[in-house]
């Protein structure tokens, strides 16, 4: 969503006001309001009902009550709220801030209306790289079968299959090795969010609270 943004950083407002911030690997931050835009790196949060969010390059969070951390060196642009107050007239900035408010129910919707084994797989993923602390990771399909139980293995490897065609992961037939990587996870959930709601949310306008 870097397009919702990028014009923002031309304005003399942002110039002034927005704090460019480098966030060394492992390190965490936390603020209570506002929203972060991630310029270049990798940085997750749990958001409510554990939901992991995972933001690279582009993406950005509302950030009230929420504790980042950092995956690799990551260069941040924090904007408080007074910032969002006195640009709040402008269109760009209203599209922001309705995009970063929906973040989660967003990012929910988004895993959670694959199919059922789909989305199995997918937070079963997240919950290894949050467990793991590993950006990238591998495991071959017999490791997430045995995650898995509920599912046959010819279901997960087929939807295995379905997410490595449309880049969620890295399925390899000829070994059956799975490569989950956080930051082009990342990317496939913005792509799959972008193609949702980049119309839609210009048909709605939200005042900052």
């Amino acid at each position: 969503m870097k397009e919702l943004w990028l014009p923002l950083t031309d304005t003399i407002e942002f110039q002034q006001h927005a704090e460019l911030i480098t966030v060394k690997k492992d390190e965490t931050f936390y603020y209570e309001s506002g929203i972060i835009l991630v310029d270049d790196g990798l940085v997750s949060c749990t958001g409510a009902n554990n939901l992991h969010l995972i933001g690279t390059d582009g993406m950005l969070f509302n950030v009230k009550s929420l504790t980042f951390r950092a995956w690799k060196n990551t260069c941040i642009w924090y904007l408080p709220m007074p910032l969002l107050r006195r640009m709040g007239d402008r269109k760009e900035v209203c599209n922001l801030i309705l995009w970063s408010k929906q973040q989660q129910s967003i990012w929910r919707e988004c895993i959670l209306s694959k199919e059922n084994v789909k989305s199995a797989i997918l937070n079963t993923l997240i919950e290894l790289f949050i467990k793991r602390g590993r950006e990238r990771f591998y495991l071959v399909l017999d490791e997430l079968c045995n995650e898995m139980a509920y599912y046959s293995k010819e279901m997960i490897h087929t939807a295995c299959l379905n997410l490595s065609e449309e880049n969620a992961i890295y399925f390899s037939r000829r070994n059956n090795k799975i490569t989950f990587s956080a930051t082009a996870f990342a990317q496939y959930i913005d792509r799959q969010v972008c193609a949702t709601y980049t119309t839609s949310i210009k048909k709605y306008q939200i005042y900052v609270d």
